[in-house]
């Protein structure tokens, strides 16, 4: 499974303040857990400058805890139809994310985004890394293909 080839490179770039890892999704409907699991993961390690967050389905009530770090970079985790092959990994920008209206969930991220940015601080950017599920059915457990991403994504984290 291949990560996004300008992944790393805005992750390490976070400018002065420390990245923000916000985790999106549902652990009950199958690849949507994408997000949860990887706050799970990362959260049983300590990140030098980084902060992780499991938002759960409801990001938005994430938007102070978020500004509250001053944060020089956002990377939201969420699993997206993309129209790809399951486990894709896409960079998209803030722009791109509310363009596009692509969600897994009931409520746009056009409407956390805009909460969000408006919070930062100047200059902080906000990237989405939308991982293409192969179900959102009810029940627990990743596919293979994003268990795959997931080892992946870790890898390069850790």
């Amino acid at each position: 499974m291949s990560l996004p080839a300008d992944l790393l490179s805005f992750l390490e770039t976070t400018g002065e303040g420390r990245l923000v890892i916000a985790c999106i999704g549902n652990a009950l409907r199958s690849d949507d857990g994408f997000g949860p699991r990887l706050a799970a993961e990362l959260g049983a390690r300590a990140l030098r400058n980084t902060i992780v967050l499991d938002c759960g389905t409801t990001p938005e009530n994430q938007v102070g805890p978020i500004a509250r770090e001053a944060p020089g970079a956002v990377l939201i985790v969420d699993a997206v139809h993309l129209g790809e092959a399951p486990g894709t990994m896409r960079l998209l920008g803030a722009d791109e994310i509310s363009r596009s209206g692509l969600t897994t969930h009931d409520l746009s991220p056009s409407m956390f985004l805009e909460r969000l940015i408006a919070s930062l601080p100047e200059g902080c950017r906000v990237r989405m890394l939308a991982v293409q599920p192969a179900s959102v059915a009810f029940g627990e457990g990743l596919s293979g293909e994003l268990e795959q991403a997931l080892s992946a994504l870790l890898k390069l984290l850790w």
